[in-house]
């Protein structure tokens, strides 16, 4: 899809799936229209029967016209039921395509945006695309086309008094559509209005402790406040803007009834048109004003639907994550990392983090990184990773490039626990095997055991089956991290990259750990970044980075 500041309809339409089923729900429209313009004409027919006192023609059109609205309600029924399959299947398919999109992206591209306002792109605006999957295209197209086809019928009733209703229509509908033109910018920025409301709510329902700890309630409600107003206040604005718009469209859409019912009247007098012509003329003639009187209003719900379209075509254009090269496999040259050169600056900041960075680490040896916070210690590991590939220098782990690895070879030939340590809302059991489902039971334990949490999970309620809860809310803080130790000690990697993965454990627990961890990683290299110098007294080397 191309890339712009606008997105047209068909760009939107581009984003489902199975659009066969829009097709043929559009096939149904036709029908329905072509049905809507032959019963006026039935109508015509009965109303003529009537008046010449006919009866067994106004019988044989009636029947006829009763079969034709049986036939057209079956046809209506398929139509809406493709629309409405169109609709849901493509908006479900499109969430998964945005949720994918998201899971793998580059880092450096998600870390420009807020958590909080991809939520709201994944929620609120997907469910505004709805409009144009399930109402949209078909309403405009039955509009149009019934419009038309009215318009051709008509035509054929009286040709002056279809002429003369027509010459105001484009001015008419000219007026409308300005009208409507504002409430495109409205429509994005209550878009982005809601998505500053969920970066809000995300951070305050994530950072709860610190919040009630520095007694910060009255700022974020506050804040939170303010954020629902704004909402609210752009809300109201589209609402009068549509309020105003409908009291338009219906008060242009009457002076053509007015004017059609006194001249049709007048011409049905002269004998210029029969009883049962004007009947079907004013019948029909809603058909062909219909553009007129609803077109602004879908014009202006089809803008405010291309404005949450553009910010889901955003994400699904993000720049992603590439699989990396072809190798699998590790050679073992007697070097596990050798970095020359490295130099890396953030896409999104200025400067540089990582300045002409050179470092060689044996296979088996044990380094430390210590270094000023900002020095670029953790980011040193995430580049290790291939989380960062916008690095300039050559990078080589177990004898191959960086760029040559496979990325998900190379993930799992690198053990790494990040400061954070991450847990998913499972059970204990799951999140240390989350990186090896296929574990067994016995290297779980095994796991557990060298990362000192065995015997706190034993005491917990539902021990191994336990519920963490988000976060691992559950969980103390030291606790948490014995298991994401646990994790990364169970994938078993020939690289472990630890970041700060001791730090808010107690000084007897750590030193339990980093006794497992002397045994585990015997024959493993290993690269630790850390603060406390006690934690890395017993490293062959440490190096230190310097802020430039």
């Amino acid at each position: 899809m191309k890339s712009k500041d606008a997105l047209s309809v068909v760009d939107a339409i581009r984003l489902f799936p199975n659009r066969w089923r829009l097709v043929a729900a559009l096939a149904c429209n036709t029908v329905n229209s072509f049905a809507l313009i032959l019963t006026g004409h039935f109508l015509r027919l009965m109303v003529d029967a009537v008046i010449k006192r006919d009866l067994s023609e106004l019988l044989r059109y009636f029947l006829l016209a009763t079969l034709l609205e049986i036939t057209r309600s079956s046809i209506t029924y398929l139509g809406r039921l493709l629309r409405g399959r169109f609709a849901e299947e493509g908006i479900s398919q499109v969430r998964a395509q945005v949720f994918f999109k998201l899971g793998n992206a580059t880092i450096s591209r998600l870390e420009e945006g807020h958590s909080g306002d991809y939520i709201s792109r994944l929620n609120n605006d997907l469910n505004s695309m709805n409009t144009i999957a399930g109402e949209i295209p078909f309403s405009l197209f039955h509009t149009c086309l019934t419009g038309l086809g009215a318009l051709i019928y008509l035509s054929t009733i009286n040709l002056k008094l279809t002429l003369l209703m027509l010459a105001s229509s484009p001015v008419l509908l000219a007026l409308g559509t300005a009208a409507s033109t504002p409430l495109s910018g409205l429509g994005k920025e209550y878009q982005q209005k809601l998505a500053r409301l969920s970066e809000i709510a995300q951070d305050a329902i994530g950072g709860i402790e610190t919040i009630k700890g520095y007694q910060l309630e009255a700022i974020f409600q506050g804040k939170f406040g303010e954020a629902t107003d704004e909402v609210v206040g752009k809300a109201k604005s589209i609402a009068g803007r549509e309020s105003v718009l409908d009291g338009i469209s219906g008060f242009i859409a009457m002076i053509p009834f007015l004017l059609m019912f006194g001249l049709g009247g007048y011409w049905s007098i002269k004998g210029e048109m029969t009883a049962g012509s004007l009947v079907a003329f004013v019948d029909l003639f809603s058909y062909l004003t219909m553009p007129v009187h609803q077109l602004p209003g879908q014009i202006a719900k089809l803008r405010l639907a291309l404005a949450a379209c553009q910010r889901v075509a955003a994400i699904l254009g993000m720049e992603q994550e590439t699989s990396g090269g072809n190798a699998t496999t590790p050679k073992h040259t007697g070097d596990a990392i050798v970095i020359k050169d490295l130099v890396f600056s953030y896409p999104s900041r200025e400067g540089e983090v990582l300045k002409g960075i050179s470092l060689t680490i044996k296979e088996g040896e044990k380094v430390a990184i210590v270094g000023a916070s900002g020095s670029g210690k953790s980011t040193l590991l995430k580049i290790l990773l291939g989380l960062y590939p916008e690095y300039r220098g050559e990078i080589h782990i177990l004898g191959r490039s960086l760029d040559e690895w496979s990325l998900p070879a190379l993930r799992g030939n690198l053990a790494a626990m990040t400061q954070e340590a991450h847990l998913f809302p499972l059970t204990v059991h799951e999140n240390i095997t989350i990186g090896r489902p296929g574990a067994s039971n016995d290297e779980v334990l095994r796991a557990s055991r060298l990362a000192y949490a065995h015997e706190f999970i034993l005491a917990l309620p539902e021990q191994y089956q336990t519920q963490v809860g988000e976060m691992g809310s559950r969980l103390a803080g030291g606790q948490r991290q014995r298991i994401a130790l646990a994790r990364t000690i169970l994938q078993n990697a020939p690289i472990l990259l630890l970041d700060e993965s001791t730090s808010a454990l107690d000084e007897e627990s750590q030193a339990l750990i980093q006794q497992a961890l002397a045994a585990f990683t015997a024959d493993k290299t290993c690269v630790v970044v850390a603060h406390r110098l006690s934690t890395i007294r017993h490293f062959e080397r440490i190096i230190v980075l310097e802020n430039a």
